[in-house]
């Protein structure tokens, strides 16, 4: 009798609660309850407490305090806090992933195209969707500058593939300069 208080408080531990999630594909998991930090390693981005459970309807996902469908919201698209720039009006998240993007390669004058420049960037160049391997260039002595910020290049090559050849030598600008900095559409990762 002497140990009974501790056997019971052994058996409602292991019996303590239980904790059902959803992930972006939908799938339901039930796990034991652990303290943490509010924050459940299940569900990216959520802030759900240990011991609660998730307030979202099967295939939402809990992210900045509401229920969100991560197959279609821009600024969690597939999970939570993964936004989706839409520069120039290109597409929005469709399906868990964000369309292409146009990012800037930066001051290096050597890709060949974009795929160097998507590869460098972290992430690919894929044609036929979206701004699909489209690339513009940028001059003059805020040309760079301009492309770290997302604006439009000077001269956009709309009908250039992922391997499309990169000019350096296009002439262009107020000067009919070369080119100081070029932007692929490479997807957004």
């Amino acid at each position: 009798m002497k140990h009974l208080p501790l056997l019971v408080g052994l058996a409602l531990f292991a019996c303590g609660p239980r904790v059902s999630t959803v992930t972006a594909g939908g799938e339901g998991t039930e796990a034991d309850a652990e303290p943490s930090d509010g924050n459940n390693p299940d569900v990216p981005g959520s802030e759900l407490d240990a011991g609660v459970p998730n307030p979202c309807d099967d295939g939402l996902l809990f992210c900045d305090g509401e229920c969100v469908d991560p197959s279609t919201n821009n600024n969690h698209c597939g999970r939570c806090g993964n936004q989706c720039d839409n520069l120039w009006t290109i597409g929005p998240c469709e399906n868990g992933t964000c369309p292409p993007n146009y990012m800037c390669g930066g001051d290096r004058t050597d890709y060949r195209d974009c795929n160097e420049v998507c590869e460098a960037l972290g992430t690919s160049c894929v044609d036929g969707i979206g701004c699909s391997g489209a690339h513009a260039y940028f001059y003059g002595i805020q040309g760079l500058s301009r492309c770290l910020k997302g604006a439009s290049g000077n001269n956009l090559n709309p009908d250039a593939t992922c391997s499309t050849p990169i000019d350096w030598e296009r002439k262009g600008g107020l000067f009919l300069e070369d080119p100081v900095a070029v932007e692929c559409c490479c997807l957004q990762e």
